[in-house]
Parts: structure tokens; sequence; C-alpha cells
């Protein structure tokens, strides 16, 4: 679809696509037609919002473009500033020692993770830094419960069956 979205009129066209895409499904599946969450970027979503506005007063739902509900935006541009950030300030591929960014990369063979590009490769740099951060939180957290393995269970466990409640609220 080769809509312009600065456009009122392409936007109501392309969200008049969505609402027979939804309805087409809905009707194939033999359900009835429920409100489709549709998100996109803080603009794109304005002007979503601003043609079901020019809308408001159809006569049906289907015109009322109902199907569509919640419009809501995606911060995909703080996303975008917070990773290139990420990549700014970690990434170095100079450095190979062990648990840097750049060797983690080698490691987990992202070759896509181009960290000098994030902004060409957001999936493969977000999936990178993600998968990164997860695996820094679970090593932290063992070893904040001395536990040896994500299979270990902790030692040290209060029994909250026989505390008083004076005592749970101090744990």
């Amino acid at each position: 679809m080769h809509e312009n979205k600065q456009k009122y009129a392409d936007v109501v066209d392309i969200l008049e696509s969505y609402q027979q895409t939804c309805e087409a499904i809905h009707l194939e599946s033999g359900k009835v037609l429920e409100p489709v969450h549709a998100g996109r970027d803080q603009l794109t979503r304005e002007r979503f919002s601003g043609a079901k506005r020019l809308r408001a007063a159809a006569l049906t739902k289907k015109e009322r473009l109902k199907a569509l509900n919640p419009i809501t935006f995606e911060l995909f541009h703080l996303q975008m500033a917070v990773l290139t950030m990420f990549y700014q300030i970690l990434y170095d591929e100079t450095h190979t020692d062990i648990f840097t960014l750049h060797s983690q990369k080698v490691r987990l063979l992202r070759k896509e993770a181009n960290g000098l590009d994030v902004k060409n490769q957001f999936d493969s740099c977000k999936e990178l830094a993600i998968s990164v951060i997860k695996a820094f939180l679970v090593q932290a957290t063992l070893e904040h419960y001395n536990l040896q393995n994500t299979n270990s269970n902790p030692e040290n466990i209060p029994n909250f069956e026989q505390m008083q409640d004076d005592e749970k609220k101090n744990e």
C-alpha cells in the first residue's frame, strides 16, 4: 500500500484496509469481530487518531473504524536512542575481552548486530542487548543468593507460615 501518511484521506484509506483485514480474518475464523489493538510510532498514532476522529460521526461501526481500538504509540524513537547510547558506551570492536559486548556478539554468533550501525541493524542489536542484559541479571541474581547455577535451590528461606505479621514486614 503506497499511501501518504501525511494526508488524512490516505490515512483513512490505510485504516479502512486494516479494518477490512480484521473483518476478513474474524469472518474466516468464525468469530465475532473484536477490537484490535493498533500501534505505531507517536506521529503515526496522532494521525491515526485524527483520522478516526474524522469518522466519529459516521453511521456504522465499520465506518467509524471501531475494530481498530485502542490506537497507541510505541516508543520506538526512545528505544532507538537508548539502544544507540548503550552501544556507544559498551560496544568496542577493538576489545575482545571476555564479557565485553563485542565478545558476546562473537560468542553468540550475532553477526548482524553491528553496534556501529544501530539505526540500520536495530532488531539484531536489540536482540543482542536483551540477551546480554538478561544473562548479566541472571548471573547477578545467582551471586546475590549464593547459588551455584539456575537449578540450585536457595538456602535460608524464611518460613513465612510460622512468622508473625510483624516479622513478615521486616523480611
